[in-house]
């Protein structure tokens, strides 16, 4: 315990004899009393000769100690392992100085060992003051907790949790689970009905379900990280679904037939037409082979002798640049005709 003082004059300075005196466990009350520390006289003579003979934790000690030796149960109720003999004389020894208001066994509930610490306190509420009097636990006296140990497992498990804060991936909790399947949903809809705006919709019950299902240690900037994270799930896998429908997706809408020509094969000298097009007043299109007014071809020349400028249609078509048109039949759709 550190100590300064601030007498300026001999008079003010005490004597050697009083230092002595007040290291004295018989006179500690009396001069305690003499000092005008009243509260402090019941509990003096316990604290002076707990600290001559037991060594007292500081605060941050204590606190340490009890992050992981979380059960505290009074010597009375204790029903752990049996005290080695040299644990029980300490305690016999401890019981007999009389010193101790209370004395605890503290002990690790989630520790892979039996490891328990009997603890000395003297006072109570804001004023109790703990010691260590013995330890003891089903392993080595050198694998025994100690405040460094426990600083180390205590960092450990602050990266650890750092570490998962800022690298938490919904997707290993309930409520990403829930969140994967959301998305999976969701781009079945966007897909199958067109609706992009139920992308927005699962965005936000994705966010409280998982809040509300992890029950892990959880930082403040999780539950963004989990909303921005399951946002980029949603959009990749919309954009995923939109390049895939519009490669392989069937489209159908009633277009007017504006002109249809060939294209000449540029690469290919041997052949003098490489396929047939269609344009519209707004797209080109390449014909293959498929079903043409209920008839199947495979030479797309013959399915474009089908189809004239001017002609009202409904095509089904996929693909992107100039979409692949597989099936065409009659429309009775009334469209614009061609530069009107």
């Amino acid at each position: 315990m550190a100590f300064r003082p601030f007498a300026s004059e001999l008079e003010a300075a005490p004597e050697i004899g009083a230092i002595a005196d007040a290291q004295n466990p018989e006179l500690i009350d009396s001069m305690l009393d003499e000092a005008g520390f009243t509260e402090l006289t019941r509990t003096g003579k316990g604290l002076l000769t707990a600290r001559q003979h037991y060594t007292e934790m500081s605060t941050s000690e204590r606190e340490l100690w009890e992050k992981f030796f979380t059960r505290h149960v009074s010597r009375e109720r204790y029903t752990g392992n049996l005290l080695p003999a040299e644990g029980l004389a300490m305690a016999v020894q401890a019981a007999r100085l009389n010193v101790f208001d209370r004395v605890e066994v503290w002990s690790e509930p989630a520790g892979t060992v039996n490891e328990e610490l009997l603890v000395g306190v003297v006072g109570s509420y804001d004023t109790a003051r703990y010691f260590k009097i013995a330890q003891w636990g089903d392993c080595d006296e050198a694998d025994l907790s100690t405040p460094a140990s426990l600083r180390r497992r205590l960092r450990r498990q602050n990266r650890w949790y750092a570490h998962k804060r800022r690298n938490h991936w919904p997707l290993t909790t309930p409520g990403g689970i829930v969140a994967a399947a959301l998305a999976v949903a969701g781009t079945g809809a966007y897909l199958w009905f067109g609706h992009w705006w139920l992308f927005l919709v699962a965005l936000p019950v994705v966010m409280f379900i998982n809040a509300a299902l992890s029950d892990e240690p959880r930082g403040r900037d999780e539950i963004p990280m989990a909303v921005a994270f399951v946002s980029f799930v949603l959009l990749a896998l919309g954009g995923i679904g939109w390049g895939l429908y519009g490669l392989y997706g069937d489209h159908t809408k009633d277009v007017t037939v504006c002109q249809v020509y060939s294209v000449p094969d540029v690469y290919n000298t041997k052949s003098d037409v490489t396929g047939w097009k269609i344009r519209t007043a707004t797209q080109r299109y390449d014909l293959s082979p498929g079903w043409y007014f209920g008839r199947h071809y495979d030479s797309t020349r013959d399915a474009a002798r089908l189809i004239h400028a001017g002609d009202t249609v409904r095509i089904t078509y996929h693909g992107i640049g100039d979409p692949d048109i597989t099936a065409v039949k009659s429309s009775a759709a009334s469209l614009p005709a061609c530069g009107n």
